[in-house]
């Protein structure tokens, strides 16, 4: 579903891109909300309105029916007809290209976990954390982070860089595995029923640091070069594959300086032609995860 087209915009939408080009405050960024799975917008609002849904009632019959679904398959078809949220922003439309505005919160997902009462204690004292909650299974829990740092047309590659270092707090923080799913920008995250929901209105953003910059040198045309386009690409994802491969295998206390060097020098290469800004960044990404960042 999340690469259907985008319908045209129209006016009222414009009109609400405007809306969201001054600076708010945490409370009142607003995210979307979609009917579960469907990539159309449903409505946009604050994240009050989503907390609210989640400690009444509305939700508690379908929450209660979903986990008393013994089959697998049969509980994932009931979890995606619930009420979804981009806690992580605006969208016109739920895909990268359609951020209307960074909302300044990111979103950790812990699944099938035994101390859940534990996790949600630590993750709650946090400063950052703006909302907590058991998940529709009744064994994960859900948890928004407000963070700082990000542009607020942050693209994908943004959002993953970023969530990889709040990743990487919240693991050394709880102990605990962390689905790495939650790096994707139009991440979606199904509302569950807990009335025991943790709400923060004024969070303490975590800072998240600055990437290192992939170097950009200007691109040298293609008649100049001693390679055609064809062996010039196959050069650039080979460097590709080696740089994530070396991140991958970083051992603990080296992987973030380890991710910063590939990431310059993939920028270099970049810089040659060799390779899409986007596809690099994505697969550094999933390389940072894949070594435990």
């Amino acid at each position: 579903m999340e690469n259907q087209k985008a319908p045209a915009p129209t006016e009222a939408e414009n009109n609400l891109h405007e809306e969201h080009t001054t600076e708010k405050p945490m409370g009142a960024r607003e995210i979307s909300f979609f009917t579960g799975t469907c990539s159309f917008l449903t409505r946009h609002g604050s994240v009050k309105e989503a907390v609210d849904l989640i400690r009444g009632g509305a939700l508690r019959e379908s929450i209660e029916a979903l986990r008393a679904i013994a089959n697998k398959e049969e509980r994932n078809a009931a979890k995606e007809k619930l009420p979804s949220v981009t806690w992580q922003g605006a969208f016109r439309y739920r895909n990268g290209e359609n951020l209307i505005k960074h909302s300044g919160r990111m979103v950790i997902d812990f699944d099938h976990i035994d101390d859940l009462q534990g996790v949600r204690a630590k993750v709650e004292a946090d400063p950052a954390c703006e909302v907590c909650f058991t998940s529709p299974s009744g064994d994960g829990v859900k948890v928004v982070f407000a963070v700082s740092g990000l542009p607020e047309s942050a693209t994908k590659a943004d959002h993953g860089f970023g969530w990889l270092a709040l990743s990487e707090h919240v693991a050394k923080l709880t102990g605990v595995p962390i689905d790495v799913s939650g790096k994707d920008l139009p991440r979606l995250c199904f509302l569950s029923h807990d009335p025991n929901t943790f709400y923060q209105e004024n969070p303490i953003p975590f800072v998240l640091p600055e990437p290192a910059p992939m170097a950009k040198p200007e691109p040298k045309p293609l008649s100049k070069l001693s390679v055609d386009a064809g062996t010039l690409e196959k050069y650039g994802r080979g460097a590709l594959e080696s740089a994530c491969k070396i991140v991958r295998e970083a051992v603990e206390g080296t992987r973030n300086d380890t991710l910063n060097k590939e990431a310059f020098s993939v920028g270099q290469i970049i810089g040659a032609g060799a390779l899409a800004e986007f596809e690099a960044g994505t697969a550094l990404v999933e390389a940072g995860v894949s070594c435990g960042l």
